[in-house]
Parts: C-alpha cells; structure tokens; sequence
C-alpha cells in the first residue's frame, strides 16, 4: 500500500501542477490578457474549450450568431481569438493591406494538409500561393469555363434523368446535389467522371469528402491545448484519418493516370497543368496531387451545400418557386438555348441564388488570420499583435445590424425592394476577399446557376393522359407567361408592392371632385351594371340618379322619416325583451341589427319592410350574403370568360347562382311595385326617382338592387363592431351609459335632434367606422392617364386606396389597433388625421346614404345603452377582423350579447 501511495504522489502532484497552471492561465486570460477589453462568455474568454468544444460538434457558427446578438460587431470567441460582423473588417482582415497582410493561422488550416505532406493551396506560404494559383486561375477564368459549358450541362442533364427514373419516389436532394458536383469537378480536373451519379446510394469516393473534413476538425481541436500539437496532428490523421486517406489515394490514382495521358486537347485543369510545365511554371508531381485532392474536396461539398440550402427555401415558398420557375421557362424556349452567360442575365434566378448564399453561404465557418505583432486597426479598433481575427459568415448574414429580417428567405431584397434599402451588401462576400478569396467562385456561379434552371424545369419522359390537365396545363403556361408580364414588362412593374401610397395625397387624387385641373377616375367596367347607381361608368346617368336620389337622403328629409325609423326601433327593442327572456339568454346582435336595418331601407324606399323584425327571418339577409358572393363569379366572367365557368364551379356552390337569381327577383318585385303604386305623395327614395322621367324602369330595378345592399348590411355591421369594441373595453362603455342616461330623462327624448349634442356618443361611432369601415377594400377606379400621389399613372390601370389598410396604419394613427374614441375629442386627439378616415368614401361617387347611416347608428346606439346594461356572451371571440370575411362587404361572426333591461331591473 505504501508503494502505491508512493507511486502516486508524483503523479498526483503534476495533476496538481496541471491544474494550477490551468487556472492561472484561465484567470490571466479574464483579467491580464491584451483582449479582456473585448466582450464574449466567460468561459471562452478564460479557455479554449469553449471555442474547441462547439467547433468539434460543428456547433459554432450557430452560435456565434448568438453571440453577436448578445455583445454586438464584435465577440472575443477565444482567449486569443476575435470574431467580427462589420462589414469594414472584411477589407481590414482579407483585403490587400498597403503594409502587411495577415496571415493563415497556420495551425487551424493545419488538418487541410495533404497526406502526402505538401502544402496546397489552403496552407501554403504566399510564394507558393501565388505561384500556384497563377498556374491554376486559367482554368476557371469565364472564358474557360464557357468552353466548359456542354460538360456541365451534360452532368447536371443527367442528374435530372436519373431522378426522372425514380417515377416522383421521395428521395435525398443533398446525395444527387454532391454527386452531381463531384462527378462536375472531377471530370474538368482530371477528364474523367467519377460515377458518382451513376450510383444507387452514396458514391464511396463523394461520401468521403463529408468524412475527411470532419476528421481533420475532430483531430485539430483534440490537442489544441497539448504540446507538440502540431507533431499530434499528423499522428492522429495517420492513425484515425482514414476517409481522409481513401480521398486522398483515390484523388492521387486518377492524377497519376491523367498525368501519364499528356493529353493536351482537353481543355482540363490538368492541361492547363501540364502546359506550365512545358513553361518553365511547373508544379512537382506531389503539389499537382495535393491541389486536386484539394479542389475535389471544396469544389464539390461547397456548392452542393448551399444548392441544398437553395432548394429547402425555394421549396419553403411557393410564390417563389413559381415565379423562378416562371422567368426561367419564359426565357428559353429549348434547353439547347441554356448557358451559363444567359443565365446571369436571369434577374430574379440570381437574387434567388444570392439569398442562399446569404442564408446558406457554402463557408459558414470563419477562416482566421493572424494580426502582425505590432498589432493592427480592424473596423476602426486596435487589435493588438498575434491575435487571431476572422468574420464569421453565417453570423455575418443572420443577424439584424447587417440585413433586414435576416432570417427570411426574401430574394427581391438584391431586387431594390425599399425595405430592405438599409442592408449592408458590403458584408455579403460568400467567396471571401483578397488575394486568398475563392478561386472556383466562377464554377461555382456555373454550376449554381444550371443546377437551378434544371431543378424548376420539367423532368423527361412525363405523358400526360388526360384531356383535362392538358388544358390545364396550357392554361397555367399562359396564366404564368401574363404573371411574368405584369411583373418585369407592364408599365407599372417600376411600382413596389404591397405597401400603398400616402392617403393624404392618394385619396384625394382618386376620388375627390373633378376639377379644371383635374381628370375624371371613372369606375371599372367589369363591376359595372347597367343602369346602377353605385356601378355605372356614365358620370352623366350618376348624376341624374345621385341628384333624383340626394333629395331623399338630405338631413332634412331624414328627420321627416325619423317616425319611420322610430317604429322599427321600437319593434326591435321588444324583440330583444323577447328573445333575451329580459336578459337572460344571449341573442346575435348582428342578426338583429340586420333585421331592423333591412326593414328601415325596405320601407324608406318602397314604401313595404322585409317583415324581418317582426318575424325575427333571416332569409333576405342570406339572400344578400350570397349575391355578395356571387358578385365575384360576376368579376371573374368578364375578366376571364373562358375558364370563367370551370373556375366558378370549382370555387363556389351552384347553389350561389340560384340565391344570387332569386335575390335580383326580389328586388325587381319590391321596385316593379313601388312603381305600379306611384304614390308621389310618400316622399321615399324611389318617390324621387320615379318623378325624374329620364330614369327608365331598368335603371329603377338595378339601383334598387344596390340600395337594399349598401342601405342595410353596412349599417348593421358597423354598429355591431362598435358594440363588440365597447363590451371589449368596459371604461368606455360605462362612460358611453353615463352620457347617453345623463342626458335623457326617457327614451322618448331620444331623437335625430337631440343625439347631436352627445360628444362621447359621436366619436364612439366614428371610432368603430374607423376600426370597421363598412367598405373594407378601396373602390377601383381607372386612371385616364394622371399623376397620384406625385407618381404619374398609365391611362387604364386600375387603381385604388384601402380603407380598412388606412385604419390600421401607424403612420396616421397612433396605436391604431386600439379602441380610443378619445382620439376625435378636441383638445384630447392630437391623433385624428381626417385624410385618412374616409369611412363613406369622397367626391361625386361617395356614399349617398352617410346621412341614413348616421341616423341609425346614433339612435339605435343610443337606445340600446339606455334600455339595457350589457354582457358579452361570446368570449371565443378575440379579434373581431380574423373572424370575418370580406366579399367587399362584411360576413360577421356570431356576437352574442346578453341584454338586461335596466327598468325592470331596477324595480326589481
């Protein structure tokens, strides 16, 4: 026993010793070390393991990208080592400095030496870089490449006919990706393939490459802490690097055989080789090995990567996919039209590519270089002497200070798109800087390019049997060739998209009043029908109709139909009593609001109600619903009359066209009898138009139709938001029920009149169209030919400015999602720009019913808050707009609604 302790006492003390130093050298790499000024974690500060660690597990180029989060442009990754995103440490770190320039850490590229022992490109001196590369740039200049063309066709063709042959099987995208680029560099290196594609699994040799660049990180980072570490390298490889070997022995094999060839005819990288030779710039036969190895390695796993990253994302976003596959096919009419020249011309191809490389760059590590010993300025700081520096890549491009949204795939942001003005595109060098930046960038760019255009393009041998999807096809084809047009050719293709132009200027210019100065935006033919008011495209048949139809909508006129209006209130509110049970079931008050504001335009204008409040029916409400929604099977058969009726039966029910029929019965039937009893005497709205002899009865039947649907549904919608809205905010309900019983002793002194005077009432209204405008989408207009807002607009382009976007745009209002009927309180709302609430639109064509509108909201608001204290029922409602939809007018949810009566609960 005593000899084991005797034994262990030497050999625990040098653990001692070990560990002390270890921690001595921790705490002077914290608190002493020239770098502890800079920011990083604590244990990479202290130790290398941190950095060794997550580097051996590939780990580290995620998280840097955290760290760069964390402690901003620049991080301290390693006690002696700094990782930078700016973009002017490019310049400073790999550029050509006018004194020194920085060198390879030489241990960190230790692990890319050969086998053989000599040094190739990656790890060589600068003599010997610049003496090789000079022999090797010939072979990937653009003018080599180009004459190269038929060969890195004739491998990508066959990678898509061999995956032609899987008949649509599922397979691995990233195995033909490095197969295709192996079998790419290995025949223009050496002359020959390398089979890799031919191959039903992995290729032997391609599968090496994964293997061997693993294998020399795992080696590296193991002794980087021991002594001797470079000696420990070497006999690590050579007892553990065996993919690396077989790479490499299969590499040497194929350039000794090509070597012995000396064919010169074949415009290879080894011709080019061999003719420096002939010159006096030759390479040894062990550096010509070493450099293949080399360029099989990096010239084929790099590209094949970030192709596989290309087509995860593409894949990702089919509106992408479409419109790459779109400009492609439209730009070739045969594969034999396909080069890589024409290809770099592809503009949206090239901004697809350049985001995968920002979000998949081939070299997402950071490629260290060593500051000279008197130190150096890097991104405007002093890096002291000896300190390895690099950029991270995938930090670089991922994170906020250097792009906009940098985690999405957003190819239009190298399209000029405005949002993404504020990039800083001088950080993105996917192939490096300098004298030592990427030499195969060019085949890459090849590559990249014609591996894309075939991956969108169809596979050969498809038959197509049926009748159907071959018109489908060819109608896709031609919806795909106009998609591209109206992209890249139409005249407003100079337009972004979809932010809209300012109100303050837009609106106004679209629907204000025509003046001297100022052109007619007409509305659009294809919503036109003959003779409605609301649709007709003849400013001269508007006017008749609008001047005929105003005076039955003036204030004036109004407040003589208030008794009207009083006796469908009154049959509501006792409709609620009813169906409520005195407050104790829920009732929709969308529903109810419907009925009351159908029957109230019935009877204003034919002099007859729907009976919906006093039967509680729904029927011709569900009858306008659907003819809403027919309107756009309308639109769609004159925009496209020939697939118009495929489309159609596709997308809506049959049963739609019947509603939509039996809803234009209706209203010919209520207008054919308002005029039969021609009761001039009742001054209704069709009164005024039946006294206008230039109005015919086909006109009277189509504008009827409009005057039931936006003289009903608008209203009943805009009042049932504002009633979600309050419930949703009870402070303002309370201080709504403190006015409106403030002021009226009775529900009789509730009137036109009267209500005018009740401030916080007015604004609540006016809050709720804001929030809910009864026309959510901008009224189409065609442009003759003017400028809006300071952009001159093609006569015949559609324009127009949306009211619902309007409402929610933090440019006008201040938290515009809220519900603050304050905002419109003088003195309090400094937040209430008129320009950009237009919730009856402006100018000739602006809704001739606001006055109507009004009336009800008021009234109806205010006798609801008089008679009943409230209580939502409805609590899975939490936003009132994704619950909605919108066939340009509003399809409300279910708002359930407890009404007490507050008389009877009161004596009670």
């Amino acid at each position: 026993m005593d000899q084991i302790v005797a034994v262990n006492q030497p050999l625990a003390a040098l653990v001692a010793i070990a560990g002390l130093g270890f921690f001595a050298k921790a705490l002077y790499n914290v608190f002493f070390h020239p770098l502890r000024e800079f920011p990083g974690p604590l244990l990479a500060r202290a130790t290398r393991v941190y950095y060794s660690n997550h580097r051996s597990t590939g780990q580290l180029e995620l998280l840097t990208k955290e760290l760069y989060d964390k402690y901003g442009s620049v991080v301290r990754i390693a006690p002696d080592e700094l990782s930078f995103v700016d973009e002017a440490a490019w310049v400073d770190i790999y550029g050509s400095r006018t004194k020194v320039r920085l060198q390879k850490e030489s241990f960190f590229y230790l692990g890319a030496t050969a086998p053989n022992g000599e040094k190739n490109l990656c790890v060589c001196s600068d003599a010997d870089h610049s003496r090789i590369r000079g022999v090797l740039s010939h072979a990937f200049s653009d003018k080599a490449l180009y004459s190269q063309k038929a060969l890195i066709t004739r491998h990508v063709s066959h990678m898509m006919r061999r995956i032609g042959q899987l008949g649509g099987a599922r397979t691995d995208a990233v195995r033909w990706l490095q197969h295709c680029t192996y079998d790419i560099i290995s025949d223009l290196a050496l002359g020959t393939s390398a089979g890799a594609l031919d191959c039903d699994g992995w290729s032997p040799s391609a599968h090496l490459v994964f293997e061997s660049v693993k294998e020399g990180i795992m080696a590296i980072e193991c002794v980087r802490f021991l002594p001797f570490r470079s000696l420990l390298v070497h006999l690590l490889m050579k007892a553990f690097g065996t993919s690396r070997r077989r790479a490499f022995d299969t590499a040497n094999e194929k350039a000794q055989t090509r070597m012995e060839t000396g064919n010169f005819d074949r415009p290879d990288l080894m011709s080019y080789i061999l003719q420096a030779n002939e010159t006096g710039k030759e390479l040894t036969s062990a550096e010509i090995t070493a450099n293949v190895a080399l360029l099989l390695d990096v010239g084929s796993e790099t590209t094949a990567s970030m192709l596989a990253g290309c087509l995860f994302y593409v894949t990702k976003d089919l509106a992408v996919l479409n419109r790459l596959t779109g400009e492609i096919r439209c730009s070739f009419d045969t594969a034999e039209e396909i080069d890589s020249k024409r290809l770099a011309t592809l503009p949206f191809l090239n901004a697809v590519l350049q985001e995968s490389l920002r979000l998949y760059p081939p070299v997402a590590a950071a490629t260290p270089r060593l500051t000279p010993p008197s130190g150096c300025l890097i991104a405007g700081r002093f890096v002291p002497g000896n300190t390895t520096v690099a950029i991270n890549q995938y930090a670089a491009y991922h994170i906020a200070a250097n792009f906009t949204d940098p985690l999405s795939f957003s190819p239009t942001r190298w399209l000029g798109e405005k949002r993404f003005s504020d990039d800083k595109r001088a950080t993105f060098q996917p192939f490096s800087l300098g004298a030592r930046d990427c030499l195969g960038r060019n085949l890459a760019w090849a590559e990249i390019r014609l591996v894309k255009m075939l991956s969108t393009s169809p596979l050969p041998g498809l038959s197509i049997d049926s009748l159907l999807i071959a018109t489908g096809l060819v109608l896709l084809a031609y919806m795909v060739a106009k998609s591209i047009y109206l992209a890249f050719l139409h005249p407003l293709s100079k337009f972004p998209g979809p932010p809209a132009a300012a109100v303050s200027n837009a609106y106004m210019d679209i629907y204000a009043r025509p003046s001297s100065g100022k052109k007619v935006f007409l509305k659009l033919g294809e919503y036109e029908r003959p003779g409605d008011i609301s649709t007709t495209r003849d400013p001269g048949l508007h006017a008749i109709q609008k001047r005929a139809l105003s005076k039955g909508f003036s204030i004036g006129a109004m407040r003589d139909q208030e008794k009207v209006l009083q006796q469908y209130l009154d049959s509501l509110l006792n409709q609620i009593r009813r169906l409520g049970s005195h407050g104790q079931n829920a009732i929709d008050i969308g529903e109810a609001l419907n009925w009351f504001t159908l029957d109230i335009i019935g009877d204003l204008a034919f002099g007859e109600p729907f009976d919906s409040v006093s039967q509680a029916s729904n029927v011709a409400i569900s009858l306008i619903t659907d003819a809403l929604r027919y309107t756009n099977v309308e639109y769609l058969q004159r925009q496209m009359p020939y697939i118009a009726p495929l489309a159609a039966r596709l997308l809506f029910p049959t049963s739609l066209k019947q509603k939509h029929n039996e809803y234009q019965r209706l209203a010919a039937a209520k207008a054919k009898r308002r005029i039969e009893k021609a009761d001039l005497d009742r001054q209704d709205f069709f009164s005024h138009l039946i006294n206008d002899c230039r109005i015919n009865e086909k006109e009277l039947t189509a504008t009827a139709w409009t005057i039931i649907m936006a003289g009903s549904e608008t209203t009943a919608t805009a009042l049932t938001a504002t009633i979600f809205y309050l419930l949703r905010y009870p402070d303002t309900l309370s201080k709504l029920g403190r006015e409106v019983r403030a002021s009226f002793s009775s529900a009789e002194l509730i009137t036109g009149d009267s209500i005018l005077r009740l401030k916080y009432l007015n604004v609540v209204i006016e809050e709720g169209l804001r929030l809910f405008p009864p026309l959510a989408i901008g009224l189409p207009r065609e442009s003759p030919g003017a400028v809006v807002d300071g952009h001159y607009i093609p006569q015949g382009t559609t324009v127009s400015v949306e009211n619902f976007s309007m409402s929610y745009d933090p440019r006008y209002w201040e938290d515009p999602k809220a519900f603050k009927p304050e905002r419109w309180l003088v003195g309090l709302g400094a937040d209430r720009p008129s320009e950009a609430h237009h919730p009856f639109s402006e100018g000739t064509r602006s809704c001739i019913g606001k006055n109507l509108a009004y009336l009800e909201m008021r009234i109806l608001l205010a006798n609801l808050v008089w008679h009943f204290d409230w209580e939502l029922a409805s609590t899975d409602i939490q936003d009132l707009n994704s619950s909605c939809q919108c066939f340009a007018l509003w399809t409300m949810p279910k708002l359930l609604v407890k009404f007490r009566p507050r008389v009877e609960h009161c004596v009670g």
